[in-house]
């Protein structure tokens, strides 16, 4: 049995919890939501910020990780009476370590549900691009759209914070491809609902979170977890002609679906945590 805390259910930290309890499902191992009696043994993680994180039930407890941005946020986190902190991804805890042991890290990113993001590679397509749009400056956006414009392709933009899930499914069914225009992403689990739905990715990434300003800032990326079969890569707006000529002409060696039924379905990563509190 394992007891799971949060504090609401929506957006990324929502999905968080949902995936993780989806995936124990499938699993078929038993936990509660929220509970109010526990006892001493009781496996316990506390995947956001919660008002018994300030009780003695945090010690054995797996926290994370969706409770702060940075460990010096949290008092509970700079004290490291926890089993183990999870962070999404290998550059987070690059970030952490700056000030938690090693030891107490845990890289854990939850689960891709791949039944309702399903492969739409086959569907009946009439736009080139689905544009996922988050967290960079229209600039850099208007500067994408006129590239594709000039070059003759179609386009959809999707905002971040300004969609339906629903609609979000509704246009991956539609587009051949996905150009990411993303800031820095601890796990970057909706850019992997896409990979999970089959459309190869051109991304224009990111190398550094710096949100804290410069004496906080680390290598950071909008894609931690990604492969050669996904896509392709840039890093700067003058590649996007030439490497776009690259992604258009190598289309059959992409499947990121593959990558995210390999890596990242919600049985492996429940059964991730279980082993976690082994």
């Amino acid at each position: 049995m394992i007891n799971i805390f949060f504090t609401y259910k929506q957006r990324g930290p929502g999905k968080v919890a949902n995936n993780l309890m989806d995936g124990l499902n499938k699993i078929d191992v038993q936990y509660l939501e929220n509970p109010t009696i526990l006892k001493e043994n009781d496996n316990r993680i506390f995947l956001q910020s919660h008002d018994l994180m300030n009780t003695s039930m945090i010690e054995n407890s797996i926290i994370g990780p969706n409770t702060c941005t940075l460990p010096i946020d949290s008092k509970i986190v700079m004290e490291q009476k926890y089993k183990k902190i999870l962070v999404p991804s290998e550059w987070v805890k690059n970030k952490y370590k700056r000030w938690i042991s090693e030891d107490k890290i845990a890289i854990w990113p939850v689960g891709v549900d791949v039944e309702k993001f399903e492969d739409y590679s086959t569907e009946e397509k009439d736009v080139d691009f689905l544009i996922y749009f988050k967290r960079r400056s229209e600039e850099d956006l208007n500067y994408v759209t006129n590239v594709l414009s000039n070059l003759g392709h179609t386009f959809r933009t999707i905002k971040y914070g300004a969609y339906k899930e629903e609609e979000f499914i509704e246009m991956m069914k539609k587009a051949k491809f996905a150009f990411i225009i993303d800031s820095c992403e601890s796990q970057g689990l909706a850019i992997q609902e896409i990979m999970s739905c089959n459309l190869p990715l051109f991304v224009w990434d990111v190398e550094n979170w710096s949100d804290r300003g410069v004496e906080y800032t680390v290598p950071a990326t909008s894609i931690p977890y990604w492969s050669d079969m996904c896509g392709e890569v840039i890093y700067k707006k003058e590649e996007i002609e030439d490497k776009l000529h690259l992604f258009l002409s190598s289309l059959e060696k992409y499947n990121p679906r593959k990558y995210i039924l390999d890596n990242l379905t919600l049985e492996k990563q429940a059964e991730e945590i279980i082993k976690l509190f082994e």
